[in-house]
């Protein structure tokens, strides 16, 4: 009841002025995007926060995660002092290490000592359905409205994501820090040295993988190259299943033209994926640890010139392979290249997933409706693009620490391009020839600003700068450039699987079925069980809980169930 009763009052808080504020829509007039955007939308003025009597000062706490380094006190922090001179407030930002925000932030809930402004990761919705449950977080239903920018950036999915079983949404979030920057790439130095083309169809795919493992495309007169390996520590079939398991459809499951849902596991696509990675596992094409191997040890084989494809960041591979070569040189950045189209026709895994979770303590903003606005109006202005996004992104730029009376030797200042990225341009050295920033040196020495970035930062769009680079690493950066525009504009399926939110007996059997999925995978790819009895495990998977999952994802996607499901 008290939760209700919350609920009820924050509504008639917000939305009881609604009409009468400038640009401020009603929630159900908002046209969410049903896909992610391909570049950066600019607040340019035109984005209005009007509704925010800034002449009023208030006094706000956030609490986000940092990643081992501690945070500057408040009144030390540049970026803080900015934006509270900004927006007219006393900003305090709070951070803890990652792995204790979830129980710091259940003990000061406990205390009755919540901060204004919380911060989850998505692996902590559950925590935020029960403090919504509790009546502790305002609906956010009434607070989107008054964030025009993270209207741009959440789609329906994630708003369905968001949704807990009452119909409330405990938080705002937008898209993940590091959301659809991944993407094969292939050994083009390889393809030139075998006489092959970039492979289109699965059977040029296949055909490159065997001869790269059959005729010594390194030239050391051994075969001891491969095409790809799996690189998850025996969990799943990492990056093969990231960069194959939609070839034939949705790896998620989807609505038919009838309605009706359509799993994977019964409309074909999984069981495809699977006879596919047969076919790769048969033609002993990949790694022998491929499935057992981790992330960080499997990239011996990269950087060691011993595996044909990979499914990964741009910048990541490219400074990654350059960096153990020796060099940066042309003939270095060459030997990777990223394909711009997904293979045999199908499209990319989705992306548009959501990243942190924003939540706003409904006690700390009962009856001051202005502390709430001024509040939506500064964390909307912290989204990538929006006025205070440079300012708090990646340590911020000149006029944070200008405007905290620093003396800048080095400068740093964020462009955007027309098509839609940005990038970080650096210039200014010391008499050593040195960058030398205020967040690297004097008292800012070794303290953290980065969390700041919590707030709006989105990789998927940064380049590197091409003005900055160097004559040995110009063509670095171009190549890094190109690739992350090729991923930024590759075709991916829709992320239907956000609607899906499981409960009780349905979350209870993903869980739990896991290491049978897992296992019985493994078993069907490498021929300990015939493909000819998917068919059978599909019926198992129905009898231990398969059902309730249908049953439920069903239910969330607003699809009727299926008869074997029933």
């Amino acid at each position: 009841m008290i939760r209700k009763i919350m609920a009820i009052l924050a509504t008639l808080v917000l939305f009881g002025t609604s009409s009468a504020l400038a640009g401020v829509p009603a929630f159900e007039d908002i046209q969410f995007p049903e896909n992610p955007s391909t570049g950066i939308f600019l607040a340019d003025g035109t984005i209005d926060y009007s509704y925010d009597d800034m002449s009023q000062h208030y006094s706000l706490e956030i609490i986000t995660d940092h990643y081992g380094v501690p945070t500057l006190p408040s009144d030390e922090d540049p970026i803080a002092a900015y934006l509270s001179k900004a927006l007219n407030i006393d900003l305090t930002l709070t951070t803890v290490a990652s792995s204790d925000l979830a129980t710091t932030l259940a003990a000061r809930f406990a205390a009755d000592d919540a901060p204004d402004i919380i911060t989850l990761n998505t692996s902590d919705r559950d925590m935020a359905f029960t403090l919504s449950d509790a009546g502790l977080l305002i609906d956010a239903k009434t607070l989107y409205p008054y964030m025009p920018m993270h209207q741009k950036y959440a789609t329906a999915s994630m708003l369905q994501w968001s949704t807990n079983v009452n119909g409330e949404l405990p938080f705002v979030t937008k898209y993940g820090l590091f959301d659809g920057v991944w993407c094969l790439a292939m050994r083009a130095d390889w393809l030139q040295t075998l006489g092959m083309e970039v492979p289109k169809t699965k059977e040029e795919l296949l055909a490159y993988a065997v001869a790269v493992t059959t005729q010594d495309p390194d030239g050391n007169g051994i075969n001891d190259t491969y095409f790809m390996t799996g690189a998850s520590g025996g969990a799943s079939f990492g990056m093969l299943q990231s960069a194959f398991s939609t070839m034939a459809g949705n790896a998620d499951a989807t609505v038919d033209e009838n309605g009706v849902l359509s799993h994977p596991y019964f409309n074909g696509v999984r069981k495809e994926f699977l006879s596919f990675m047969k076919e790769l596992y048969d033609l002993n094409v990949l790694a022998p640890d491929w499935y057992t191997i981790d992330w960080e040890t499997a990239k011996s084989y990269t950087l060691n010139d011993k595996i044909g494809m990979v499914y990964y960041p741009a910048a990541n591979l490219y400074s990654e392979y350059a960096q153990a070569q020796g060099n940066f040189e042309k003939e270095t950045i060459d030997a990777w290249q990223f394909i711009d189209y997904p293979i045999d026709g199908g499209k990319y895994v989705a992306a548009g997933n959501p990243g942190l979770l924003i939540g706003f303590s409904t006690k700390n903003f009962e009856g001051q409706e202005g502390k709430l606005l001024r509040a939506l109006h500064l964390m909307d202005t912290l989204a990538i693009g929006g006025e205070n996004f440079t300012h708090t992104s990646q340590m911020g730029d000149d006029v944070v620490f200008e405007d905290f009376g620093l003396d800048l030797v080095s400068h740093q200042e964020f462009v955007y391009t027309d098509d839609g990225m940005f990038y970080i341009h650096q210039s200014g050295q010391d008499e050593n020839g040195a960058m030398q920033f205020p967040y690297n040196e004097g008292a800012y020495g070794g303290l953290l600003l980065a969390p700041w970035q919590n707030f709006g930062l989105n990789v998927s769009w940064q380049l590197t700068d091409p003005e900055q680079a160097t004559d040995e690493m110009s063509y670095f950066a171009q190549a890094c450039n190109t690739g992350k525009s090729i991923i930024a504009g590759i075709d991916r399926w829709p992320n239907v699987g956000l609607a899906v939110a499981l409960t009780g007996d349905a979350a209870e059997a993903a869980s739990t079925l896991k290491d049978f999925i897992n296992s019985a995978e493994y078993e069907f790819v490498t021929g300990i069980r015939s493909l000819d009895e998917y068919d059978t495990f599909a019926q198992e998977w129905l009898g231990k809980g398969g059902k309730a999952i249908i049953q439920q994802t069903a239910e969330c996607m607003g699809a009727a169930v299926p008869d074997y499901a029933k």
